[in-house]
């Protein structure tokens, strides 16, 4: 049976998975979303803890746009990967696995709402030179623009737009209510995308920021509940 988790937070700022810093970032409280059924519910379903071990390639990218109103802007994350190891929760397991990041800032009422959620039955696919990459998933616990709840459709290519460098990469960042930590040391290329993030009837992948094929020698992914 596929497995797949979500969960909604809210927060301050873009966190990046795969942002480059040595020192924890800690994220200030900020307003809940305005959603209290729904986040009941993620809430409910969700696990303290998760953590995955990456391995071998992967993919990501970020994206930004604001509505035609001016009011709220959204940020989106991306990451594919086609070799993790899943330690927690439940018993470990071995796959692919997507991860959607989403946060919207309402600057004209004040709010500020984070969305995230991953799933393991997903297809990915990258090639030995990163040079190419693709990746196909259905990640849940999102609402679309009518507030109902919907998944993320995730159809994304990334094509090489840069040379090959190495380095490594931790992230550390403390959410009002969980704590978010990712590490990689490996091989990475920019890339460009094309494609589609869709939650609901609108494509969230428009305005591209970055994008990394990435080839990781050592990796992990944890998220520990705090509240």
């Amino acid at each position: 049976m596929p497995r797949s988790m979500s969960l909604l937070v809210a927060t301050i700022g873009f966190p990046l998975l795969l942002a480059g810093c040595d020192d924890a970032a800690e994220v200030p409280s900020g307003p809940k979303a305005e959603n209290p059924a729904s986040a009941a519910r993620v809430s409910a379903r969700a696990a303290s803890h998760f953590r995955f071990q990456i391995k071998d390639r992967a993919a990501n990218a970020s994206f930004s746009s604001v509505d035609p109103s001016g009011c709220v802007e959204t940020f989106v994350f991306v990451f594919g990967s086609n070799e993790t190891t899943k330690a927690g929760p439940g018993k470990p397991s071995t796959g692919p696995l997507a991860v959607v990041q989403l946060e919207q800032m309402d600057f004209c009422n004040n709010t500020i709402g984070e969305f995230f959620g991953f799933a393991e039955d997903v297809a990915f696919e990258v090639s030995t030179k990163l040079d190419r990459a693709h990746l196909k998933a259905t990640v849940p616990g999102f609402l679309d623009e009518t507030g109902v709840e919907a998944p993320a459709v995730v159809d994304l290519t990334w094509t090489g737009a840069g040379d090959l460098f190495s380095q490594t990469d931790r992230s550390r960042i403390k959410f009002p209510g969980s704590m978010l930590t990712q590490w990689f040391k490996g091989t990475f290329r920019p890339a460009q995308i094309s494609g589609t993030v869709t939650i609901g009837k609108t494509n969230l992948a428009t305005n591209l920021v970055d994008a990394l094929i990435i080839r990781a020698t050592q990796g992990s992914f944890e998220m520990v509940r705090t509240r």
